[in-house]
């Protein structure tokens, strides 16, 4: 057999690189002793090689090609490629086995997305795995387990720690994806008064992108990410493993102010320099709330609307329509902002202007 003839003989990828040169030794006649003597190698180790039970190296390779005039490289790929066969196999038992582990994360959620592959089985395992950046279930526990750690005591995350994890990752992925400056703490509190400016705008959509925009100048990665099942998460604030902000904030409820509120709360979390991860739920009780959590609540509360003014409004008790589209405009808020601020401390009932609130929908 020539070197040319070999170059254009593609085998089976399953079979091992010690058959193929078996058959080039019965080809030419040639026994394993006397291959062994030529390579001024052990019998047993040509034995070996032909049986699968060792591999062929580079530098058995060139032997090879020396005392059989066929090219090396023949047989290194025969060798990778059988290698990459049989880690193909058992990648694909360790996906297999993994199936019952990958039913725990949400994963008609992730699909509607366009997270993971419309797949089952091994494939989707597989998609799910690439999906969370981990090469195996065992690799997850491991790199989740502290990132866990970090949480604030959360019945959501307790409840569902597959499903919350995965949406942080989400936010991570999108981090990673797009393009932010470096962080810059004066930037981002110019940025939040721009955002503030832009609640009373329209459409929903546009004001989203300038505001990811002007957060991106600023070194923060800001998102809409839809909320998973279980997850019942308003919104959360992290970090990428190079120190970028990540603000994302769902549409739990689908009310200007729930969200405009969520948004800033979580920059409260960015601007007070609370490293860690947190993720916030809007039905928990103050008891259950950090200092870290009420900090960030007063952020957002004293920003969007300034305390002084807002006392002054509350001591007038006007809270007829007329009376909250004056005072938000006034003070450049979208008016769906006062109302929830108004019902959340219940100066008003929450079935009292509910007119006044904007249904946010996302594309």
């Amino acid at each position: 057999m020539t070197s040319s003839t070999a170059e254009s003989w593609v085998p089976d990828w399953a079979v091992t690189p010690g058959e193929v040169l078996q058959e080039i030794l019965d080809e030419q006649g040639m026994s394993q002793a006397e291959l062994a003597r030529r390579m001024s190698r052990p019998t047993k180790t040509i034995n070996e090689i032909t049986r699968g039970k060792a591999a062929i190296t580079p530098d058995t390779a060139i032997q090879l090609e020396l005392a059989l005039d066929i090219d090396s490289r023949i047989f290194t790929n025969l060798e990778l490629r059988y290698r990459e066969h049989l880690a193909s196999i058992r990648s694909l038992e360790l996906m297999g086995e993994s199936v019952g582990w990958a039913t725990r994360f949400p994963i008609r959620d992730l699909k509607k997305n366009g997270l993971i592959e419309d797949a089952k089985g091994p494939d989707l395992v597989a998609s799910l795995l690439r999906f969370l950046g981990v090469s195996s279930p065992e690799g997850w526990d491991r790199q989740w387990a502290s990132v866990a750690a970090s949480f604030r005591a959360s019945p959501s995350f307790a409840s569902a720690p597959e499903s919350v994890a995965a949406w942080l990752r989400w936010g991570e992925r999108l981090a990673i994806q797009s393009e932010q400056g470096p962080y810059d703490e004066l930037s981002f509190r110019y940025a939040l008064r721009e955002i503030r400016s832009l609640t009373r705008s329209e459409p929903f959509q546009l004001v989203i992108e300038e505001a990811q925009e002007l957060c991106a100048e600023a070194g923060v990665a800001f998102f809409v990410c839809p909320e998973f099942d279980a997850t019942r998460l308003s919104g959360a604030a992290h970090w990428t493993s190079d120190g970028t902000p990540i603000i994302q904030v769902s549409l739990r409820h689908k009310t200007e102010g729930s969200f405009w509120f969520s948004l800033f709360h979580e920059a409260g979390h960015v601007l007070g320099k609370h490293r860690g991860v947190f993720v916030d739920l809007d039905d928990e009780t103050d008891d259950e709330e950090s200092e870290a959590e009420r900090e960030a609540d007063q952020f957002a509360q004293d920003f969007l609307i300034p305390p002084d003014g807002f006392a002054t409004f509350v001591d007038v008790a006007d809270f007829s329509a007329e009376a909250v589209r004056q005072y938000s405009k006034e003070i450049g808020i979208a008016t769906g902002i006062l109302v929830g601020r108004l019902q959340h401390e219940q100066l008003v009932l929450f079935s009292q202007l509910a007119h006044l609130r904007r249904t946010l929908t996302w594309a």
